[in-house]
């Protein structure tokens, strides 16, 4: 159909319906075919030179439009990759459809609203998109959908701007959004710089706030071609506004909430600029204790290697006992009642391990980057390649490993999964033993450091990490001791205090920072289009307070074949499932990757879910031998890590209640070799 043909059409459609709708003859949901019929014959009946058969097919599509708009829109969209890429399982769910014959304008707009922020959609394509619809009560700007402020302020700070949206108003928009029963609100907060054009110097400096494990909420930004220009003129709003909320507290409908502040995360460089002291390079840089640095003028590099000295305390910070650790200018945050050394976590896993250690060992082994140590063949690194890519990771680790070919480009995901999963395992065939036997003392307390079920080997792990610098020194030489591995004398530290390394982990807010990269369209104003675009954001949130959680356990995929041969192991049970999602974390399925799981020391391969008395359960083999994978520094068993031939024992239920953990299956020569998915141990 022509574009002129199909827009007679469409304006012979309207006019009819409007016709027809002062006869009382308004065209019903499509669900009412008898009535729908008729209205359509006496509405096609009255039209000259038109088919009958396209007046019905438009008629059709126009309802269906009305009805399903948001859906169609949004499968109709190809969605961005995320840094943190969710997951849904659903086939078959059962997904709330839209009514068409008890639309609401408001409704519409709600979920226009809502499209339009969840994709990132331009202002232009909202307008043109309200345009094409011209529906009742639809406004026709996107401003006005997207409820845009006119004006932001903006103040000018040193070189750039900055940009305060309000810890008192993030915090609100979370009470009135959120069901929040707890009496007080404990606060972390990140400050980092974010990049935000390939082709400019131009950068922001976000100020990031998060409660528990909830997506960080934007305080304020400065923009500009460098960092603020003082840390003291960049801080003080936002630390005035702290402080009178931690005595004050914050009220929301005849409900009051205290608040507190429990650490601030950021990397090196933001840390040591927030906190008003030299950088990680400088002769005094450690945050955490005196050591003083040995410049290396060979390598041109500052080294830490001693992890005996005094630890720096919060009075010794505040009385400036170290001058040589201090710049001139204090910093706001003295101004807080807040540890300055504990309560700044130098353990942050994405910087300090991820892309910090894993990737500098990675590259130093790939490119002989290590005096001691030679560099990996061609041959080593295709058979290493080819390893990766043969590994499949359950369903909860989103991104796979790439090849080292890519090393380079490596997220810090993937060196996160390589650390506590992969290594142990391909490592052992490329790396001299000592630098194997090296590299599993930190795999084994970085292993202790991420789970609270392995809480109680703190302190082995805090061995492990001091003997692990000492041994740096003698594989890697004495200049090799950077702050980074420095720094992991001082990770239990940070375990004990706040608990496990992803709970005050940067992964979050490099995520957030990433989404406020992502809002802006255009070179202009990038600071007022940033403000704009958050607080639309915070507008449209407003709206899924009342959102209903999945009801766990779910289940799909029921299975059809072999029920015989099911029902006659268990008679007790009716229906067998090759999928189910015990949480919106965890899934067990028919795949190799998504069936292996430990309970009680035994390592189960399951085969379907089912219901016993009303209880879901497992159905899987046990294997009928496993052993420890290694013997040092601790047996692999104490960390439920094991290996096996996999021979199978006759299958058996297993209660969701017994199951320990997920397990990540990764083929060794003959055997499998079972770790732990670090998040699902109970």
């Amino acid at each position: 159909m022509s574009g002129t043909y199909h827009r007679q059409i469409q304006k012979s459609v309207k006019s009819k319906l409007a016709t027809y709708k002062t006869k009382k003859y308004e065209i019903t949901t499509v669900d009412d075919t008898a009535e729908y019929t008729s209205t359509t014959k006496k509405a096609t009946e009255t039209m000259d030179n038109l088919d009958k058969s396209h007046f019905i097919s438009e008629a059709l599509s126009s309802q269906q439009l009305v009805k399903d708009l948001p859906n169609l829109l949004q499968n109709n969209l190809d969605n961005d990759e995320e840094i943190e890429e969710h997951y849904l399982f659903s086939e078959d769910s059962d997904t709330d459809e839209y009514d068409g014959s008890n639309i609401s304008n408001e409704t519409l707009n709600e979920k226009l609203r809502n499209w339009a922020i969840s994709f990132n959609i331009s202002h232009s394509a909202v307008t043109a998109l309200l345009g094409i619809l011209k529906l009742p009560n639809l406004p026709k700007s996107s401003r006005t959908l997207l409820r845009t402020p006119r004006d932001v302020t903006i103040k000018k700070m040193g070189s750039g701007n900055y940009w305060h949206n309000g810890l008192e108003n993030c915090l609100l928009h979370y009470l009135r959004t959120s069901d929040n029963y707890l009496s007080n609100l404990e606060l972390s907060f990140n400050v980092d710089g974010l990049p935000i054009y390939n082709s400019s110097k131009m950068e922001f400096w976000p100020i990031l706030c998060s409660i528990s494990n909830l997506q960080p909420m934007v305080v304020g930004i400065y923009c500009g071609t460098t960092k603020p220009p003082s840390v003291k003129e960049f801080m003080t709003p936002f630390v005035d506004e702290l402080k009178h909320l931690l005595k004050n507290g914050i009220s929301v409908s005849k409900q009051h909430w205290t608040i507190s502040i429990r650490c601030f995360i950021c990397d090196t460089p933001a840390r040591a600029f927030v906190k008003g002291v030299v950088n990680f390079n400088a002769y005094s840089g450690c945050t955490r204790c005196t050591v003083v640095g040995e410049y290396s003028h060979e390598s041109h590099r500052m080294s830490f290697p001693r992890t005996d000295l005094p630890r720096r305390t919060n009075n010794s910070f505040r009385e400036r006992t170290d001058p040589d650790h201090h710049k001139e200018d204090s910093t706001p945050l003295e101004d807080l009642p807040i540890d300055m050394i504990k309560d700044f976590p130098v353990g942050d896993s994405l910087h300090l391990l991820h892309l910090g250690i894993m990737k500098r060992c990675l590259i130093g082994w790939r490119e002989g980057k290590f005096k001691k140590h030679s560099k990996w063949s061609v041959h080593d690194t295709d058979l290493i390649t080819n390893f990766l890519h043969r590994c499949k990771m359950p369903k909860e680790i989103h991104r796979a490993v790439r090849g080292l070919d890519t090393l380079a480009f490596w997220k810090g995901v993937e060196f996160r999964t390589f650390l506590l999963y992969i290594a142990p395992v391909i490592l052992k065939d490329f790396l001299p033993v000592d630098v194997y036997q090296h590299f599993l003392m930190l795999f084994v307390a970085i292993t202790i450091c991420s789970s609270s079920r392995y809480s109680k080997y703190l302190k082995v792990a805090e061995s492990l990490l001091e003997k692990y610098i000492d041994k740096y020194i003698d594989i890697y030489g004495l200049d090799s001791i950077t702050s980074n591995v420095h720094s992991l004398c001082h990770l239990v530290d940070d375990v004990e205090r706040f608990g496990e390394l992803e709970t005050f982990s940067a992964y979050q807010y490099e995520n957030k920072l990433y989404k406020i990269k992502r809002l802006l369209r255009t070179g202009n104003n990038p600071l007022a289009q940033a403000a704009k675009r958050i607080q639309e954001i915070e507008i449209s949130q407003n709206c899924d307070k009342h959102k209903t959680p999945n009801p766990f356990p779910i289940v799909k995929k029921q299975i059809k074949s072999n029920l015989d041969e099911l029902k006659h192991r268990l008679p007790h049970c009716n229906e067998f499932f090759a999928h189910i999602e015990v949480n919106d974390s965890l899934m067990f399925n028919y795949e190799e990757k998504n069936r292996w799981f430990l309970t009680k020391n035994q390592i189960v391969k399951m085969k379907c879910a089912t219901k016993v008395d009303n209880n879901w359960c497992l159905y899987g083999s046990p294997l009928r031998k496993t052993e420890d994978f290694f013997e040092t520094p601790i047996k692999s068993s104490r960390l439920n890590i094991f290996m096996s031939t996999c021979e199978e024992e006759p299958a058996v239920l297993f209660p969701l209640a017994d199951i320990e953990c997920k397990l990540v299956a990764i083929q060794c020569h003959d055997t499998k070799v079972f770790i732990p998915l670090i998040h699902s141990l109970i």
